[in-house]
């Protein structure tokens, strides 16, 4: 589908720097848009059938988001990504999370507690078949999850921007060491919802740092694998 056919599909509700916005990074995270590739913001525009200028507010958006980088007299790239960079990620999410998981358990919402052990259920249906790739995705989806249902919505918003930086610069680190396409230990997971189930907040806590510290850990040793 040609990317002028994709944004007149979406809904007519909403922005078009916003439809613009998913459609690139969509692009960007299926690597239809290469790394390190520079944007040619005019074809871009005849292809969209738009203007530059709600291209460029797009582009802004995912600037932001660290889908694309901005060079001063160069023009826009998709990044290059490294280890290093999904490590940072890494942390930035274990520092919402444990925000999140504290006010969570702190608003005693029973509702979470079912919605948090679907998320799991079907987090483990997708590794029973194999499907890798549905499993990242509904694996950042649970993480998510916690956010969104804090109440508080700049961590919410926070925590999916992060959750699409993993995305973005995690396929190309799996693509360099297979070892990390590994299905991690059930327990990292179950472990930070049942605390939160428990209304244990130091228990949720640590159950976050230790998902985070294997995450990075295996990052630097792929052969970690699940423990």
């Amino acid at each position: 589908m040609s990317p002028d056919a994709e944004i007149r599909l979406k809904s007519k509700q909403r922005s078009l720097r916003d439809q613009l916005t998913d459609s690139l990074r969509e692009r960007i995270m299926s690597s239809d848009l290469s790394r390190g590739e520079r944007l040619d913001l005019p074809q871009m525009a005849r292809d969209y059938e738009v203007s530059l200028i709600p291209l460029r507010e797009a582009l802004i958006v995912l600037e932001s988001e660290g889908v694309v980088t901005s060079r001063a007299r160069r023009g826009v790239f998709v990044p290059e990504l490294s280890a290093e960079d999904l490590i940072e990620i890494y942390q930035v999410r274990e520092a919402i999370e444990v925000q999140a998981v504290e006010l969570l358990i702190a608003s005693g919402d029973a509702a979470a507690d079912t919605a948090l052990s679907n998320a799991l259920q079907e987090l483990a249906a997708c590794w029973k078949r194999g499907d890798h790739d549905a499993a990242v995705r509904v694996d950042l989806q649970l993480h998510c999850l916690i956010s969104v249902i804090s109440g508080n919505l700049r961590l919410a918003q926070m925590a999916k921007m992060m959750a699409n930086q993993t995305l973005l610069h995690l396929m190309p680190v799996e693509e360099s060491q297979v070892a990390l396409r590994r299905r991690p230990a059930d327990h990292f997971h179950t472990d930070i919802v049942r605390a939160i189930v428990q209304r244990d907040v130091e228990s949720a806590r640590q159950a976050v740092r230790d998902h985070y510290s294997w995450a990075r850990a295996r990052l630097s040793y792929p052969g970690v694998g699940a423990f």
